[in-house]
């Protein structure tokens, strides 16, 4: 098993125990590793391997990326899908196909996918996304007095899904055309057109739900 750390821009086929990118470095197709260290830049058709960690760097994928475990703060752009077992990112991460996670998806930024899966979806910012489907769903802002001063205006808008299918959710500036839960929480402008609960959904003043089943008690919340 090699070894690979940044000095070159290409790392060969093989399979790697540690690959450190600290330049601007490409992968060729049928590299496999156990971890990669993005520090720099890295592009690459696709990503396979265990542990995909980014420390303040950029991975651009033009296929899909299919590991165990994704952590650190940067960015992930890929124009393909991510298979993975979990992510806690901080920064952004932009699939153009699915995201598909086996256990938990943290996010502290922006997540943009066209379908997006997990058990438990987890995020402080902003979401862009067609469908949702997971065991509980989270959106919650994310507010910084940096994002004005350098013109980070991304992350303080709202959030938009067209379809979302989860047991529990509590979102905060979400718009949504069919909502499906067992229980919703909805705060801050958000807007549903059809809402499907089970159980119950709490608005606050400034939410609403153009359509409710009969089924679901409907309460309001107090606004913050």
């Amino acid at each position: 098993m090699h070894h690979h750390t940044g000095n070159t821009g290409h790392v060969r086929n093989g399979n790697y125990g540690l690959i450190t990118v600290t330049t601007r470095t490409t992968f060729a197709d049928d590299v496999r590793f156990r971890t990669t260290m993005v520090t720099g830049t890295l592009e690459a058709n696709t990503i396979t391997g265990n542990q995909l960690i980014v420390d303040n760097g950029t991975v651009r994928c033009s296929g899909d990326v299919h590991v165990e475990r994704i952590a650190g703060r940067g960015r992930i752009i890929t124009d393909g899908s991510i298979i993975c077992g979990g992510i806690e990112l901080t920064g952004d991460l932009h699939s153009g196909g699915d995201v598909t996670c086996n256990d938990d998806l943290l996010v502290k930024g922006s997540l943009t996918s066209r379908h997006i899966r997990a058990r438990y979806i987890l995020l402080h910012g902003v979401l862009q996304g067609h469908r949702i489907n997971g065991s509980s769903l989270e959106i919650r802002p994310l507010r910084s007095a940096m994002f004005t001063r350098f013109d980070m205006l991304k992350y303080e808008g709202g959030s938009s899904a067209s379809h979302i299918d989860v047991n529990k959710i509590e979102a905060h500036r979400l718009t949504c055309r069919t909502l499906q839960a067992g229980t919703a929480i909805l705060r801050d402008n958000s807007m549903v057109e059809h809402a499907i609960c089970s159980t119950s959904i709490g608005l606050d003043r400034t939410s609403c739900v153009m359509l409710v089943n009969r089924e679901c008690r409907r309460y309001h919340l107090k606004t913050a």
